[in-house]
């Protein structure tokens, strides 16, 4: 059987991102996550584009970061449109008051 037939049939699982469609937004930074503190700074940044109407609705999802790791990525879940149109949104809205601080994936 083959790899492409294997995830097919449901017999390796792997991570949306590498193989088939995405199904989040990853922000993350180039050191590999954020801290607590950037966390809170891009929540309230993506909680005043939604209330702008820049952004659609997304669900938030991150796990608070143990005390050896401190850092952590934020995944988004798009619940009304796609996830490349969320992307190039939140891109834009972080990148207008962060600058390329933080990464969209």
């Amino acid at each position: 059987m083959t790899l492409k037939g294997a995830i097919k049939r449901g017999l390796v699982k792997t991570h949306r991102g590498i193989f088939g469609k995405p199904k989040e937004v990853i922000v993350t930074t180039e050191l590999g996550g954020l801290t607590k503190a950037e966390i809170k700074d891009v929540l309230k940044t993506l909680a005043t584009a939604r209330r702008q109407g820049k952004i659609p609705i997304v669900r938030t999802v991150y796990e608070k970061p143990s005390f050896l790791e401190r850092r952590q990525k934020i995944w988004l879940i798009p619940k009304t449109v796609s996830v490349p149109a969320t992307r190039v949104k939140v891109r834009a809205a972080i990148r207008a008051s962060h600058g390329s601080k933080y990464i969209v994936r």
